[in-house]
């Protein structure tokens, strides 16, 4: 689940936003999910 996160963070920071308003979740919660999403993969090498 967190790699399609960060893929999806990556790809479509907006899209992945409204996803998450429309499940309901409330803003504190997304900015958490957003906030861990755009940090690098530590298991992906640089």
């Amino acid at each position: 689940m967190r790699r399609w996160h960060r893929a999806f963070e990556g790809q479509a920071p907006r899209a992945h936003a409204a996803f998450l308003v429309s499940l309901g979740i409330g803003a504190d919660e997304i900015a958490a999910i957003r906030a861990w999403s755009s940090e690098p993969d530590p298991q992906t090498p640089d």
